[in-house]
C-alpha cells in the first residue's frame, strides 16, 4: 500500500494505491468514488481487457499509449460507460452522454442519451374499421 501523509478534515481523504488485489476484497468488487487506485498486472493487452471487464461496475476507464489504434481497438473491447484515451476519466461534457455499465448506476446523464436512458416506449396500436394509423385512430 503506498499512502502521503494523511489528510487533515472531515471531507478529505489521502489518496491510496493498493497493488495486486484479491478479487474477493471489497477494494476490488465495491465501486468506490473514493481516492482508490487498485492496481493489477496484467500478462498483455487481452489480459488486461479481460481483468477491467471482471469488474461487476464499469463506469469509466482510462487508456494511456501512444498507439491510438491499439487504444482504439482496447476502448471497444471494455465494457464501461466511457474510454477516455490518454486523458483524465473526469470529463463532464453537456452534450456528452455519461453513465456506466452492470452495476455502476442506472442509466445515463447529459445530452439525448440521458433522455432515452430513463424512457420507455410504447406502441398502441387501435384496428378501427377505416382508421388504421395511430393517429387516424385519435
Amino acid at each position: 500500500m503506498i499512502t502521503p501523509e494523511p489528510s487533515i478534515g472531515e471531507t478529505t481523504s489521502s489518496p491510496i494505491i493498493l497493488a495486486d488485489v484479491p478479487f474477493s476484497s471489497a477494494a476490488y468488487t465495491d465501486e468506490s468514488f473514493a481516492p482508490l487506485l487498485t492496481l493489477l498486472t496484467a500478462k498483455d493487452t487481452a489480459h488486461a481487457i479481460e481483468l477491467a471487464n471482471s469488474h461487476p461496475a464499469g463506469l469509466s476507464s482510462a487508456i494511456f499509449t501512444a498507439d491510438i489504434g491499439l487504444a482504439l481497438t482496447v476502448a471497444k473491447k471494455l465494457e464501461v460507460g466511457a474510454a477516455h484515451i490518454n486523458g483524465m476519466t473526469v470529463h463532464d461534457q453537456h452534450s456528452l452522454p455519461f453513465g456506466g455499465v452492470r452495476d455502476s448506476g442506472w442509466g445515463k446523464f447529459n445530452g439525448r442519451g440521458a433522455i432515452e436512458a430513463f424512457t420507455r416506449t410504447k406502441t398502441v396500436r387501435l384496428g378501427i374499421e377505416g382508421h388504421m394509423l395511430p393517429l387516424e385512430a385519435l
